[in-house]
């Protein structure tokens, strides 16, 4: 039996979710092995070590290492150009959300790939949450019948949010949208389908000015089906699992759920018949980020599309960009 090797990759960007991936993913990762890291800073790339070549730019790192990927887990304003060194050198690229900052920027990277013949995916991780999969599947089955009603509700006390703070003042890119909403958004596209148009609406807050930090907002699919999203990150009320809570009526019944990355605390419930029960939730295999790491590398190894391929992220994007302009029309 032949041993699989895992894909060598240079990881760019070590900000505190860069380093996290480093530590608590890429370190044990069976999929792939990190044989560069790239960081403006120096000493962030040291304090992982020295076993690893560390280089201050994406072009040193391609220069002199054999990579066949690249793992971008910079911020966002620099995922287009780093995405574009990459791929222009032929490497395949695993990008973390959101995609980039602009629709234009994405289909100039899908363009790329294509012409290259490269993997480009995007890192949306709570596509491989278990209570996610479990409702997915459900939602297959119809156990609901035809849909009709669709309500999520987010809430966290989180108005000091890394990758927020840390983003250009006034850009988009530290708002709620591109920064979790991008994770609700793409999770509404995996399960019930494309979004078709959005109406949103700003929540003013006296307390943070200037940055978007809660909103409400209809979303319409392409079946016809609306979505009502409203979503708060410095909330004072009880918080919620990071998917949100999610309530789906249909004709034949009710399916509500939330979670996490693991099954702790995650519910998943189907109500039929004014009867409620709890439904079991499979184990994870694999930690989500380990998932969306083998997903890229089966792409890779493959040459079949994931569902992470940025040709179809472009879409979660799309939707993001059509609700920031949505609320920016509003305050016209």
């Amino acid at each position: 039996m032949s041993v699989v090797e895992p894909v060598p990759i240079i990881q760019v960007g070590l900000g505190p979710w860069g380093l996290d991936w480093a530590r608590t993913v890429l370190a044990s990762s069976d999929a792939v092995t990190v044989v560069a890291r790239v960081d403006s800073d120096p000493e962030r790339a040291a304090s992982l070590g020295r076993e690893v070549a560390t280089y201050t730019s994406l072009g040193e790192a391609l220069a002199n290492t054999s990579a066949q990927a690249v793992l971008i887990t910079a911020r966002i304003e620099a995922h287009h150009g780093l995405a574009r060194e990459a791929l222009s050198a032929g490497r395949h690229v695993l990008l973390e959300k959101p995609f980039t900052v602009t629709v234009a920027q994405a289909q100039d990277l899908n363009e790329l790939a294509a012409n290259r013949e490269r993997v480009l995916c995007v890192a949306q991780n709570y596509r491989f949450w278990p209570v996610i999969q479990a409702a997915r599947e459900l939602l297959a089955q119809q156990v609901l019948g035809d849909l009709e009603n669709v309500q999520i509700r987010f809430r966290r006390d989180h108005p000091n949010y890394g990758p927020s703070v840390t983003a250009p003042a006034g850009a988009p890119t530290g708002s709620i949208l591109y920064q979790i909403s991008v994770h609700h958004i793409d999770l509404i596209r995996a399960l019930l389908g494309e979004v078709r148009e959005v109406t949103a609406r700003r929540w003013q807050r006296t307390a943070l000015p200037g940055r978007l930090t809660a909103l409400s907002a209809l979303f319409r699919l392409e079946s016809g089906l609306l979505v009502d999203y409203n979503a708060d990150q410095a909330s004072r009320a009880i918080e919620t699992p990071w998917s949100g809570e999610w309530t789906i009526e249909g004709t034949a019944g009710q399916l509500r759920f939330a979670g996490g990355p693991t099954t702790d605390d995650a519910v998943l419930e189907l109500t039929r018949d004014q009867t409620t029960s709890s439904l079991p939730i499979p184990e994870p295999t694999l930690g989500d980020r380990e998932q969306v790491l083998a997903d890229f590398v089966a792409a890779i190894r493959g040459g079949v599309e994931s569902p992470l391929a940025g040709s179809n992220n472009i879409r979660t994007l799309q939707a993001v960009l059509d609700t920031v302009e949505s609320i920016q029309a509003d305050q016209a």
